[in-house]
């Protein structure tokens, strides 16, 4: 088993592997993609599996066109079958030791990686199945992203990965915190639990649906779903009204606490004014946002 302190030493071995095997001068094209990996062996590495993975793939679009044969080359179908188990072992190894570098996959990609291995063979070439599509080449973005990050765009449609912050959970998903690099100033992810049914799915994509057309001072703001991680980034609140309470309590005047339930009327009637209904009020549901001016008393 590999132990946290041997991470490197694997990463290493990993890198000899990949570099030995697959390094090229279009690498260069692909290493801007990972400079938000802050480990320089791993970023190394993705940089070259995406690269190679793109040349396999251009390479398997030219042999899936009508009139070529449809059928993938002996040595390029073992290349890819060894740089999908590549994937995989590195993966399942930073997941196994709870690594901060652990990794997922572009969704479209994964599902690609995961047809080939349908019909690779590391004898005599592949053939390639009538219905197999044409892939679409991914040159543009990463496909190797920080499970503990996520992809934030500029104005300008510059894309960039961040690292995120758990605060919370509930039954359908979790709330991470992360700083935009652009805006310099915080916002909150809900993301959905993985393990989500799709009607469960479908409420939680309506959740933000709902919550995009609501445009109130007492209500937070939603800004965008990422439809790959089935998540919606969200304006930040400082934090729940329960915690607010149980750190305040004592020393909150009956001012600020009027102030507050006449804030939630209007929330309310806001809501109502829209014909919605909310079926889950509690203290862990309703955040606060303190300003500067902001005093208990």
């Amino acid at each position: 088993m590999i132990t946290i302190k041997n991470i490197d030493t694997f990463l290493l071995l990993k890198l000899n592997q990949v570099f030995s095997n697959y390094d090229s001068e279009e690498v260069v094209l692909y290493r801007g993609f990972y400079n938000d990996i802050k480990h320089e062996t791993l970023r190394r590495i993705l940089s070259i599996i995406h690269c190679r993975l793109n040349k396999l793939f251009s390479f398997m679009n030219y042999k899936n066109k009508p009139g070529v044969g449809g059928h993938y080359n002996a040595h390029e179908s073992r290349e890819l079958i060894d740089l999908i188990n590549q994937i995989r072992v590195i993966q399942a190894t930073l997941k196994e030791e709870n690594s901060e570098f652990y990794f997922e996959i572009d969704s479209y990609y994964e599902e690609i990686l995961k047809t080939c291995m349908q019909f690779l063979s590391e004898i005599g070439g592949s053939s390639i199945p009538e219905d197999f599509p044409k892939i679409d080449i991914i040159e543009h973005k990463p496909i190797f992203i920080l499970a503990n990050s996520t992809m934030v765009e500029s104005p300008f449609n510059m894309k960039s990965a961040v690292k995120i912050r758990l605060i919370g959970e509930g039954s359908y998903a979790k709330v991470f915190k992360y700083r935009d690099p652009y805006y310099n100033c915080d916002f909150a992810i809900k993301r959905a639990n993985e393990d989500l049914r799709p009607d469960e799915l479908e409420r939680f994509r309506n959740e933000y649906n709902v919550l995009k057309t609501l445009d109130s001072p007492f209500i937070i703001k939603a800004y965008h779903y990422n439809e790959e991680k089935n998540e919606y980034t969200m304006e930040l609140a400082d934090q729940t009204l329960e915690k607010f309470i149980s750190r305040n309590n004592g020393s909150i005047s009956f001012d600020i606490r009027r102030a507050l339930v006449i804030q939630l009327l209007n929330a309310f009637e806001y809501i109502h004014s829209k014909g919605i209904l909310h079926r889950d009020i509690s203290y862990q549901n309703i955040l606060i946002t303190v300003d500067e001016h902001f005093s208990l008393q």
